[in-house]
């Protein structure tokens, strides 16, 4: 005993209470933190069975647990997930974390006794303010595996939380994004940050009846844990706002443009009736009568024009596919292939960081064949053209840039209308004034942006982010 006696020395003044018991579940030491957090005095303790500091509704069930742990003594760790309790000398209990340590030679067992009170308080405080949250709150471990989740959560997404926690958080997503989501998750925690809502990226949940639904998500790192706290916002009332303000905006502008468009050839007709009536001579109506068929041609194609932006807004053609940048590029070549060769034109490309996309797949040849061909018709006649074109990723954005080295634009001059209908910047006899408005109002409908950056004489780029 000896030993004992010398362990009893270092341990009398630890924070945690110390309990040795024997084989047999009687109390042979207990150290000053035992008397303290128990409110015994120890020589009440010394020669009792461990139960007496058990709840009653578990002294049963312990004195077999006893038995088995001491017939395969090991040491046990705190917070082995299992919820403990002690007991007062007074008979009130509170919440413990025990550690269990045998002391093989001498046949006993040493349990450190931890009292988690505030702990299990501020736990529950926790708890309380994540269930009142008026966000949908889900929290997940670096495997994306669904540790936590609150009221909202079952909620919004419309599953029980036993059906949810042990579940990868992708089953909470679209299928379209599963496949992607784990290597934007493993980036996330490689570099944890705090991401607030609203950050421009357009997110979708998906319930467990499988409909989808508009939503904001923001990101809170728990770094000591390896945990992230994603709080999650239904936005369905705001996207559809914000869609009817750009619906709103659609037929605005192209009220606007249809105005703007057809005041100038009804205007010519007027005047052209007019003035038929009034000749007299059939040379003068010959002359009058032709001029009245060109505006007329001119008008039908106006009106086609608008139409086939129309046809766009309304999004006809807005199927979204896998696309691969490089076929689309081999067949825009192949319809170009006489102007190429005319103008002796080298064209390069570089498609390796962003290879493929999910977008319309006519809508994305049509951008490639207008903003191509016009890298053509408006080449410099002082070189050859070199057309440079290339995808990256920003951020978690695809980007296609298409660059040449052509007469460029004046963007003080013209910036504002550079995207206009039946707006040229340059005399060329196929010139029309289409291809760039049909290419913002298709990258528009799909969500995306269409920048130009250019200087005179020196060269045009089209940067589109998708």
């Amino acid at each position: 005993m000896k030993k004992i006696k010398d362990f009893e020395k270092v341990i009398e003044f630890a924070p945690d209470a110390m309990v040795i018991i024997n084989s047999l579940g009687v109390i042979e030491y207990v150290n000053l933190q035992a008397e303290k957090i128990f409110a015994y005095k120890r020589e009440n303790l010394i020669g009792k069975q461990i139960e007496i500091l058990v709840p009653d509704r578990f002294t049963k069930n312990h004195e077999k647990l006893r038995s088995s742990y001491f017939s395969s003594p090991h040491v046990r760790q705190m917070g082995a997930g299992i919820k403990l309790f002690g007991k007062r000398s007074d008979g009130s209990e509170f919440p413990v974390e025990i550690s269990l340590s045998p002391i093989e030679k001498e046949g006993l067992v040493a349990a450190a006794i931890r009292d988690i009170s505030e702990k299990v308080k501020l736990n529950e405080r926790f708890e309380n303010l994540l269930e009142s949250a008026p966000d949908a709150i889900v929290i997940v471990n670096k495997k994306g595996i669904i540790e936590i989740i609150n009221l909202q959560t079952e909620k919004l997404f419309g599953f029980e939380r036993n059906e949810l926690i042990g579940q990868p958080v992708e089953i909470l997503m679209p299928n379209r994004f599963k496949e992607n989501h784990p290597g934007h998750r493993e980036g996330f925690f490689l570099n944890p940050h705090v991401r607030p809502m609203g950050s421009g990226i357009k997110l979708f949940g998906k319930r467990k009846d499988g409909s989808e639904f508009p939503i904001e998500i923001s990101l809170s790192p728990i770094e000591k844990e390896g945990l992230v706290a994603a709080a999650i916002r239904d936005v369905t009332e705001k996207f559809l706002n914000n869609y009817l303000i750009n619906k709103t905006k659609q037929l605005e502008d192209f009220a606007y443009i249809t105005s703007h468009n057809l005041r100038s050839p009804v205007s010519n007709l007027t005047s052209l009736v007019h003035f038929y009536k009034i000749e007299e001579t059939e040379a003068g109506k010959e002359l009058l009568f032709n001029k009245f068929e060109l505006t007329v041609d001119k008008l039908g194609e106006t009106l086609n024009n608008l139409m086939d932006v129309l046809i766009i807004q309304q999004g006809a053609n807005t199927v979204k596919s896998n696309i691969n940048f490089e076929s689309v590029f081999k067949k825009t070549v192949a319809n170009l292939e006489f102007y190429i060769k005319e103008n002796n034109a080298e064209i390069t490309i570089d498609f390796s960081e962003a290879p493929t996309i999910q977008y319309s797949k006519i809508y994305l040849e049509s951008i490639f064949l207008n903003l191509l061909s016009n890298a053509l018709k408006y080449s410099s006649p002082q070189r050859r053209p070199i057309i440079q074109i290339k995808t990256s990723l920003v951020g978690d954005k695809t980007q296609l840039t298409i660059t040449d080295n052509g007469l460029g634009i004046d963007l003080k001059k013209h910036g504002e209308k550079i995207f206009g209908l039946n707006k040229i910047f340059h005399k060329h006899p196929e010139a029309k004034g289409v291809g760039l408005f049909i290419t913002k109002a298709q990258v528009d409908s799909m969500g995306g942006q269409i920048t130009v950056e250019s200087e005179v004489d020196k060269g045009t780029s089209f940067i589109i982010i998708f």
